[in-house]
Order: structure tokens, then C-alpha cells, then sequence
């Protein structure tokens, strides 16, 4: 969600040139993760809002991933229901074999008829479908594609799959799935730079958080006969008349029959662009969010920790505490980046986002751990126990409870996902955040 301020004003700046344009998503746009039942209603209210700034942003179409449909199936519905966005899939059923969303679309583009349809990936938690979407089920996408395409083929000029199935299974649609002129696919967290030429296909790929977009150029004439990159023709086109300068007027035969075969297929430019601070936050999609953030601390989001009365029970203590036996590694702790995690997320007016408060308090919503809904100021930033466990046992009789003494990577990579910190070196970078 962070990403779509400066996703916006990407979008402003290629649609200003005037050439028709296209505005269209792989998927999976309304959560990262298969929101939990009790995070549900959560997940929803932040959906709408990526839908609203969707909506401002221009998108025409988008497929359904598999994680927008553990929403559930009335969620689901009552945000495709709620837009002009196209949200599209041909292979999620109903029990009796219909398509639940629509398959496909047509849109005008500068006078070239463009069919889009969607697939999304049959790789689905099976119990969850059944509990959040009874009586859906997920189709074979290439035989899908398959009874879908000729069909779009008669009717468009040009022919779009958005997929959520990956790129080895986008790739296969390419080889066996005639007819289809682009695939835009999500899922696999693929980075192409540049649209790879499968067969007749153009195989291009989204990129997720909205860390990237991909910009796709097709200069379509009347006619359409396979594929050419642009800058092969243009390299083509400087050689030659180089070559002709060189020689006095001579050219290159070689290079000439190679220009000439290109000239007469489509002429295509595409680029996956990092969307980093060289564009800057679209104020109204910023603006969006900030107030969905202020709300959320307005209303302390969240569980409210129980309340431990048991002096039994382990509780966090906080790391002031550990100082007393601790000062070396407390105080090298101090300098690191975990101790002040929070002060990332304040500027955004985060700090009460539940997306993004677990890896950068302690403790979230566990027993006595940190809650929007009472926040423990002493438990702000990744601390002592965010690793190595609840510690007031161990506070009181450190030869008979003992800590976590080195966090196994899985821990870390709770937080430094690939999404997250794509980076991350566990052995590297654990050192760090501690003294050994």
C-alpha cells in the first residue's frame, strides 16, 4: 500500500503524452498474506481503500489472485460489485462449471479493440476455500485459456492475459495457448526487465508491493505479424547508415534484410521501472492513506492484551530491564536500527497500522506484549525479547529460566522476508542488531 503514491504519479506522467493507454494489474491486490479470521474485517477496510485509489489512478482491469479470494466470497464480491474496475478470472468456477467472475473484457484503446481476460493460480488452500468461498473451485488457467482465446481472437485486434498462475505456467500459456498476443503475469515475484518473445507471446510480469511497474509500449498498425523490439531497430538503423557513411553510400545487405524483416512486425518497448523517491507521493492517493492511518490510531486497532495476573506466568519486561545484568550488549543494542524501528513507521503516520506494527514493536498483540489499544511505551522498537523470548522468569531466577541465547534464522526472516529486506543475510547481519 505504500508503494501507490508514487505509483500514481508514474501513471500521471505516461499518460500525459497523449498515446492511449492501458491501466491494468496480475492480481492479488488487497493483501499480501491469507488474512486470518479475526483480521478479516481489518483486511477488508484497507482493500477498500486500495480500491478507491485504484479507481483514482484509472485502472481498467485486474485478475483475481488466490489470496483475494480468501477474503471470502461475499467480501470478494461486494468489492467487485462496488467499481467499474474489471476484475476478471475464466477459470474460477461455480459448483456447476459457470465462470463466478467475469471471464473477459473489451476495451477501446486509441481504435484497436484489446480483449483481456484473467486466470488465477489452481496452488490454493483447499480448507480455506472451503471455509471463506463454498462452492467455488479453481479450473486448469491453460485450459481455460484455451476455450476462451479463439473466441477473443475473432472479436480483438490484440489480445491480453492477466495471470496470477507464475512464470514457468505463463511461459507454457505462451508456447501452447495460441492466440494470445501479451501476458502479464504476477505471482512468481518475477523481475523481467524487459518483455521476453515466447513463440508469438509477449511475456511481461507485475512485481510485488508496488516496489516496481512495468511499462509496456506497442506501436500497433493495421496489421499485426510477430514482435520487434525497439531498440534492436533503432541499433539497426545507426549501423546501417554508419556503414553508408563510412563506405559512400554503400550499405549492408546483412543488416538491411535484418531491419526490413523487423520493420514489418510490431514495434514494442517495454521496462520495469523501481518506483523510488525520484517520483514522488501523488498527494491524493497520500492523503488517502494518511487519513486510513490516522484512523486507525484514533480507534486503537487491535486486541487488547489480557491481562496476566498469574505471577506464574511469564510477561514482557521491556529491555530497560535486561540493562541491569545486560549494560555491554543493552547499550550496543541502543546504536542499532531494531531500537528505534518505530521511528520508520511515525512520518507515514504508521505506527498504528497493523500491517506494518508487528516487526517494529515487541511482543505484538501477544499476552502483556504491545496492543494499539494499550500501547506499552517501553515495548516500542524490536527489543531484547522480540528474540529471545519473554524474560521476566527470567529476570527473577536466570539459572533456572533461561532465554533463546542465538534466534534461529526463521525467526529473523519473520520480519526480513524477501518483500521486506530482500537483502537480509542472517549470518551477515545478525551481528548487527547484537554483541556477541
Amino acid at each position: 500500500m505504500g508503494g501507490l503514491p508514487r505509483r500514481a504519479t508514474f501513471i500521471q506522467r505516461e499518460i500525459a503524452d497523449g498515446i492511449p493507454t492501458l491501466i491494468l494489474d496480475s492480481g492479488n491486490l488487497f493483501s499480501e498474506t491469507p488474512p486470518t479470521e479475526a483480521g478479516l474485517t481489518q483486511t477488508m477496510r484497507k482493500a477498500r481503500l486500495v480500491l478507491r485509489a485504484m479507481e483514482r489512478m484509472g485502472y481498467q482491469a485486474a485478475a483475481i489472485g488466490e489470496f483475494d479470494l480468501y477474503l471470502g466470497r461475499d467480501n470478494l464480491a461486494e468489492l467487485v460489485q462496488s467499481t467499474d474496475i474489471h476484475f476478471l478470472s475464466a477459470n474460477i468456477r461455480k459448483a456447476d462449471g459457470s465462470p463466478a467472475f467475469t471471464p473477459s473484457v473489451i476495451i477501446a484503446a486509441g481504435g484497436t479493440r484489446v480483449g483481456i481476460f484473467g486466470l488465477t493460480s489452481r496452488e490454493v488452500d483447499i480448507s480455506l476455500m472451503e471455509k471463506r468461498a463454498p462452492g467455488l473451485w479453481v479450473d486448469d488457467p491453460l485450459k481455460a485459456a484455451s476455450e476462451i482465446v479463439p473466441d477473443l481472437r475473432k472479436r480483438c485486434d490484440l489480445v491480453i492475459a492477466l495471470t496470477h498462475i507464475g512464470y514457468r505456467q505463463d511461459r507454457l500459456l505462451a508456447e501452447v495457448g495460441g492466440g494470445v498476443d501479451v501476458i502479464i503475469g504476477g505471482r512468481s515475484k518475477t523481475w523481467l526487465k524487459s518483455p521476453q518473445e515466447v513463440g508469438a507471446t509477449l511475456v511481461t510480469s507485475g512485481y510485488f508491493q508496488g516496489r516496481a511497474v512495468g511499462s509496456l509500449l506497442l506501436d500497433l498498425g493495421p496489421g499485426h505479424d510477430g514482435w520487434a523490439i525497439g531498440r534492436r531497430i533503432d541499433y539497426l538503423k545507426r549501423q546501417i547508415e554508419g556503414r553508408r557513411l563510412q563506405r559512400g553510400g554503400g550499405g549492408d545487405e546483412e543488416l538491411e534484410r535484418e531491419l526490413e524483416e523487423l520493420l514489418s512486425k510490431t514495434r514494442y518497448e517495454g521496462d520495469m521501472i523501481s518506483l523510488t523517491s525520484s517520483f514522488p507521493d501523488d498527494p491524493e492517493i497520500a492523503g488517502m492513506i494518511r487519513e486510513y492511518r490516522l484512523s486507525l490510531k484514533e480507534e486503537a486497532v487491535g486486541k487488547v492484551y489480557e491481562e496476566v495476573t498469574d505471577a506464574g506466568r511469564d510477561r514482557y519486561i521491556g529491555t530497560d530491564t535486561c540493562i541491569d545484568c545486560h549494560r555491554g550488549r543493552v547499550e550496543f543494542w541502543k546504536g542499532t536500527d531494531h531500537a528505534t524501528a518505530i521511528e520508520s513507521l511515525r512520518p507515514l503516520e504508521a505506527d498504528a497500522d497493523p500491517d506494518c506494527l508487528p516487526c517494529h514493536v515487541t511482543g505484538y498483540l501477544q499476552p502483556t506484549g504491545y496492543s494499539p489499544a494499550l500501547p506499552r511505551e517501553d515495548l516500542l522498537g524490536v527489543q531484547c525479547e522480540a528474540c529471545h523470548g519473554m524474560a521476566s522468569l527470567h529476570a527473577s531466577s536466570p539459572k533456572l529460566y533461561r532465554l533463546i541465547r542465538t534466534p534461529k534464522a526463521t525467526m529473523c526472516r519473520t520480519c526480513h522476508t524477501p518483500e521486506q529486506d530482500d537483502d537480509f543475510d542472517f549470518l551477515r547481519d545478525r551481528g548487527l542488531v547484537c554483541s556477541e
